[in-house]
């Protein structure tokens, strides 16, 4: 997952996170393929995969930058991300978790 500072990259991120959102209110996650999302956010496949490495990758992302979660249970060194309050509502959360698959949590 691309974690740099350049803004056209970040920018890529946050379309093809909250166009993945947008298709899961429709489409079921399983259903929705890389190609359909790379269509509807405007990106390429390429910039895509220089991006994230799949579509459980965009949900681990959109958590951390959304809702501060940590899949690796350490603390964010960046306080304000740390103690910023939830932007979203718990059965968002929880819906967005339950997209990642088991093995990639640990």
């Amino acid at each position: 997952m691309y974690c740099g500072t350049n803004k056209t990259a970040l920018s890529s991120q946050n379309q093809i996170s909250c166009t993945l959102l947008r298709l899961m209110e429709d489409v079921p996650f399983s259903r929705i393929s890389i190609s359909t999302l790379c269509r509807e956010a405007g990106v390429s496949r390429q910039t895509f995969y220089s991006l994230f490495q799949s579509k459980e990758n965009v949900i681990t992302w959109t958590l951390q930058q959304s809702y501060c979660y940590d899949p690796d249970g350490q603390m964010d060194p960046d306080i304000s991300r740390t103690t910023r309050t939830f932007s979203g509502s718990w059965q968002r959360i929880i819906f967005l978790i339950s997209c990642i698959p088991a093995c990639m949590i640990p």
